[in-house]
């Protein structure tokens, strides 16, 4: 599926509107993440932080967990039908150099261009409606499973992994990637359950 960054509704696309949004900054902070795309699709304000949580970014201490708490405030909100998410000023401020986020982002295009090649519009009532809500559900367990796994070497990447699918989905409206999304959730939750236990 060809997607421009005006429509966002793939990695490429995604990636392209965050950069129109922090052009010229100094650094790439939550705030600038709501900036592009908190009054758009729910998608993106998924995808946008698991990506982050599956680069380089991920490794650095208290980046998982700042993203984990992003999404259970933005998953807890659109469950309840808020528009823009509301987050606090202290977490709205945290983020990374635009320099660090360059680096990764380089790293992050080429695959990001080969994923973008499988996402198609599919089984589109598997993303909207009570399906939806489903994801909202599975999403919010996803970031609050962040949080903890933070404290395990490499484990935020399963549940970087699911959400990320499940916001390209939502993003795409791509069904077949929603079920591969849910059944991350699941394992993830499984994995929480063993690195914790």
């Amino acid at each position: 599926m060809d997607a421009s960054n005006g429509d966002a509704k793939n990695l490429t696309g995604l990636l392209g509107s965050l950069d129109e949004q922090i052009e010229g900054e100094d650094d790439f902070s939550v705030e600038d993440l709501l900036d592009a795309f908190g009054s758009r699709s729910f998608g993106p304000l998924l995808a946008i932080p698991a990506i982050i949580a599956l680069s380089p970014l991920g490794a650095i201490p208290g980046v998982p967990a700042t993203l984990g708490v992003f999404v259970v405030l933005v998953s807890g909100q659109h469950l309840i039908g808020k528009g823009r998410p509301w987050v606090p000023s202290r977490l709205r401020d945290r983020g990374v150099s635009a320099d660090t986020w360059s680096d990764a982002r380089e790293k992050i295009a080429p695959w990001a261009a080969r994923a973008d090649q499988v996402i198609e519009p599919r089984m589109t009532w598997l993303t909207t409606g009570p399906m939806a809500q489903v994801i909202g559900v599975a999403t919010l367990l996803l970031g609050a499973a962040m949080v903890p796994l933070e404290l395990v070497p490499f484990a935020v990447y399963a549940p970087g992994a699911a959400l990320l699918a499940l916001g390209l989905a939502l993003s795409a409206r791509d069904g077949v990637l929603a079920i591969f999304g849910l059944i991350a959730s699941a394992l993830s939750g499984g994995l929480v359950y063993v690195a914790l236990s």
